[in-house]
């Protein structure tokens, strides 16, 4: 169901009000170097935001397609002077935006099944990313190209190679400290980075126990949420983070 935007928009408010409009954030932003448009830039987007938090215009139409625009890449806050928190921001519009049930069509319908139902659930992520593989090592997926839609073509050619079997291996829940122990330290594997970054996980734990640390890799842990709270499904994004908090 939909709601109103205004009180979630009130919210974001204070936080609009420390960009000082400098312009040092341009070069930093891909989307306004491809585009040149001002509302294309962190201080645009942000200008819209406050504008459609204090009522002067509405969330619908230019607020909410430069939101949906923005890659989220936050380049722009080591650049900017004022401190502005815009990935913040961002998720806070992008929240209201879903809240208010204006992401429609086809794109953010498929984006919230494959966030809410499959990249939380280790099972069917990893059954997925298992048919993806041999889809790959087939050729199918290169066949199957040239039949797709041209937004889901440039989609596919961003695609990473599906790592060995081998590497897509669960961490011990516990490895061991080489040598004297120096400390005791949690890892979180989280969701993707088994399944494409596992050699990531691996060497990062082997690391850490070469320093003197134990690492353990408690059970019961999963998707961080950021995935979520990136496209504003915030209320799933809490409750992946507090299913953490308990695991670890």
């Amino acid at each position: 169901m939909s709601e109103a935007p205004g009180p979630l928009l009130r919210e974001l408010l204070p936080g609009t009000l420390d960009c000082v409009h400098c312009g040092l954030c341009l070069p930093a932003c891909p989307t306004y170097r491809i585009s040149g448009r001002e509302g294309s830039s962190p201080r645009g987007r942000i200008a819209l935001m406050r504008a459609a938090a204090e009522g002067r215009i509405p969330l619908a139409g230019g607020a909410a397609e430069e939101a949906a625009l923005c890659l989220g890449c936050r380049a722009c806050e080591t650049a900017c002077p004022s401190g502005v928190a815009y990935g913040q921001l961002l998720e806070q519009a992008r929240h209201a935006l879903v809240r208010a049930g204006l992401r429609r069509g086809p794109g953010p319908w498929l984006e919230r099944q494959l966030l809410r139902h499959l990249v939380p659930r280790p099972a069917r992520l990893r059954a997925a990313v298992t048919l993806l593989a041999a889809l790959q090592r087939l050729g199918l997926d290169r066949l199957a190209r040239p039949l797709l839609p041209p937004a889901l073509r440039q989609r596919h050619e961003l695609l990473p190679q599906i790592p060995d079997r081998s590497e897509r291996r669960h961490l011990p829940p516990v490895l061991p400290a080489a040598g004297r122990r120096r400390g005791r330290v949690a890892l979180l594997e989280g969701c993707i980075m088994p399944e494409l970054f596992g050699r990531v996980n691996r060497i990062t734990a082997e690391l850490l126990a070469r320093n003197g640390f134990e690492v353990v890799v408690p059970a019961g842990q999963g998707c961080c949420g950021a995935l979520q709270a990136h496209a504003g499904e915030m209320e799933l994004a809490r409750e992946l983070g507090r299913r953490n908090l308990r695991a670890f």
